[in-house]
């Protein structure tokens, strides 16, 4: 009789065993089923955050490069506003990453050119992540300001 029993109480406990072994197989597929979506979407948000940062930096090199367009010396019969539509224009069909294309405003004024994009917002899974890059550059006149520098050391020497 007690080989019975003990034959029994193995029994018992050989079941609890491959019972206690299938909860912990599945408690590991559960945690799997919240790990590996989470891991995926997290993945997926940092691809399109650096597709955001990159679009972005992107816009505020080309309003800089535009800017500098704009601000070029002027020869007769050259409209420097519209050579810097133009490349801003151009900036916007060369950009390779993903996004929607932004709206340029050109500013022309006496000594500078303002550049800017602003996009509407980058629509990612029905997410709006709209920017504004802005590019200012002023005309300089290094010829003017070498010799002003040169008139005040003149003057500066009189005076001594």
């Amino acid at each position: 009789m007690k080989t019975d029993r003990t034959a029994a109480g193995t029994g018992i406990q050989r079941k609890k065993e491959v019972l206690q072994r299938r909860i912990r197989r599945g408690s590991v597929t559960l945690e799997a089923v919240f790990l590996v979506p989470l891991a995926v979407f997290i993945s997926v948000l940092l691809i399109l955050l650096c597709f955001y940062e990159h679009n972005k930096s992107w816009y505020t090199s080309a309003a800089l490069e535009v800017a500098l367009v704009g601000t070029a010396r002027e020869e007769p019969g050259t409209d420097r506003e519209g050579q810097a539509a133009f490349r801003a224009q151009d900036r916007i069909r060369e950009q390779p990453f993903p996004g929607g294309d932004p709206s340029c405003q050109v500013q022309m004024e006496k000594n500078s050119c303002r550049v800017s994009y602003v996009s509407a917002g980058e629509t990612f899974f029905h997410w709006s992540l709209p920017y504004r890059a802005e590019g200012k550059i002023r005309q300089t006149d290094p010829v003017g300001q070498v010799r002003a520098v040169w008139l005040k050391e003149k003057i500066w020497d009189s005076v001594r």
